[in-house]
């Protein structure tokens, strides 16, 4: 990578009336997979339930992290994904990631927010 490129990307996604959303311990191992198949090397996973159905899922990967928040009550998830572009791009991955996700959620993608430094 030459100095010009911006080092790290932090992209923000809401996935709004979601038809589906993933429950259990198969909540865990579909997004860790969805994140490996993107191209992201996962380092670890953790999941917290909340009463209602809800969650909140972080998963470290090699180039940062990725978090998803349900809010099954609403309809609702939130995608954050932070990574670094330090040692390739990778933009391509993270562009791969969120195309996948709101078909397992069967939800509408809105862009919040998506920022590079």
């Amino acid at each position: 990578m030459n100095r010009k490129t911006k080092i790290s990307r932090v992209v923000c996604y809401n996935l709004l009336g979601c038809q589906k959303m993933l429950v259990g311990k198969k909540a865990k191992e579909i997004l860790t997979k969805k994140i490996e198949e993107a191209g992201f090397q996962t380092m670890g996973a953790i999941i917290k339930f909340f009463p209602g159905g809800g969650y909140t899922y972080v998963c470290i990967i090699g180039e940062s992290s990725v978090d998803i928040h349900t809010w099954p009550e609403n309809n609702l998830a939130q995608i954050k994904i932070h990574y670094c572009n330090f040692k390739q791009n990778n933009d391509n991955k993270a562009n791969k990631l969120i195309k996948n996700l709101p078909k397992i959620f069967a939800g509408k993608l809105k862009k919040v927010s998506d920022f590079y430094f």
